[in-house]
């Protein structure tokens, strides 16, 4: 990240803005996604190969948050004052109250409890890796597509990977819990799905007021879109209709619009190709 760190001071006040902006999103969502993975969802279930999983799942949220940490200190940005923002910034504190709320079940024993736990699932698993996506997006391709920030495109584009894992899982424990106690009301299906769409909502109405400055309206045309084929995909995942009327997965791999613009002195990751022998070798 040395070219980014050069960069940095370069950039227009509204670039950093956003830059940062898409710092604090991710850690603010690594802690709240391994906070209910710890705290909610290690304690609730026995499975030996589902606590393996959240195991995994905690650990790479840490370093996530840790990342996070390590490119504010190349840039020379106080992770205080990404911490700092998470805790201040207006539309921050609507996705952490978003992601915080809880909602008890009116079904009491193992089915209310199965209830309450796919509701937390929803909001860390599938909102809050949509919020990451969004994060990722507005920092990678925006800002690397003109040759900014490129290595912290590629730091996201890795992360990336994880969350789409975490996203995987998070629908398929909703799945796993709806079909172990039967769970199959139009209640919970709306439930789920006004969940997804005030996540939606939050991102577009923050690209709006934030992003006009630095992007044109087909760029942030281009983020609502991303945004809607993530929520879509989650609610197809869970058996829900797609709300937007988009199609196909949502773009993981964010850092793709940087392919070919590496900054000078910093060579570009070549892709890894699969051998007829299975072992990945670099073209």
């Amino acid at each position: 990240m040395r070219a980014d760190a050069q960069q940095w001071c370069e950039l227009s006040d509204a670039q950093r803005r956003v830059a940062m902006h898409g710092l604090a999103t991710f850690w603010m969502v690594s802690h709240a996604v391994a906070d209910h993975a710890a705290l909610v969802l290690y304690p609730a279930i026995q499975a030996r190969e589902c606590r393996q999983y959240l195991a995994r799942m905690i650990h790479e949220a840490s370093c996530h948050a840790q990342g996070v940490i390590c490119a504010c200190d190349e840039l020379g940005i106080d992770p205080h004052a990404v911490a700092q923002l998470a805790a201040t910034d207006q539309f921050l504190c609507q996705v952490r109250e978003l992601l915080a709320g809880s909602e008890a079940s009116e079904h009491g024993g193992d089915e209310g409890r199965a209830r309450e736990i796919i509701h937390g699932v929803v909001m860390h698993h599938l909102v809050g890796q949509a919020m990451a996506l969004w994060s990722a997006v507005l920092v990678a391709r925006q800002l690397s597509s003109c040759g900014l920030l490129v290595g912290l495109a590629r730091q996201f584009d890795a992360v990336m990977h994880d969350v789409r894992d975490h996203h995987a899982f998070g629908c398929d424990l909703i799945n796993t819990l709806k079909k172990e106690y039967a769970i199959d009301g139009q209640g919970l299906s709306e439930k789920m799905a006004a969940l997804l769409e005030r996540g939606h909502g939050l991102v577009c109405t923050q690209a709006r007021e934030m992003c006009a400055e630095v992007m044109s309206e087909q760029e942030l045309e281009n983020c609502y879109a991303q945004v809607a084929c993530a929520v879509d995909h989650s609610a197809e995942r869970v058996d829900l209709p797609r709300m937007h009327g988009t199609h196909g997965f949502p773009d993981w791999d964010v850092a793709d619009a940087s392919q070919g613009q590496g900054q000078e002195g910093v060579p570009m990751p070549k892709q890894p190709v699969q051998t007829k022998g299975g072992r990945e070798q670099l073209q």
